[in-house]
């Protein structure tokens, strides 16, 4: 509990209500979580590797091109034009 409230506190200055939170959290939508993946895979990736033999990561721009056709992807899907 003690944990809750200060990070409750440090992230928004207050804390928050138990059943008000609840309640904010039963009117997430599909189509709230939906737009907000979608808002996150259209940025560019953040790619970081840590390791001595890093031979096997793939170029940035073979996982950002990969990260583009799955947008593309997803964007046809949403149209109803199935994947491509």
């Amino acid at each position: 509990l003690c944990e809750d409230i200060s990070r409750q506190v440090a992230t928004y200055k207050f804390r928050e209500n138990p059943q008000l939170l609840a309640r904010k959290i039963d009117a997430v939508t599909t189509d709230d979580l939906q737009a907000l993946a979608m808002r996150m895979i259209r940025t560019p990736p953040s790619v970081g590797a840590v390791g001595h033999d890093l031979k096997h990561v793939p170029p940035y721009e073979n996982i950002a091109s990969f990260t583009e056709k799955y947008i593309q992807s997803v964007d046809a899907q949403l149209r109803g034009e199935g994947a491509e």
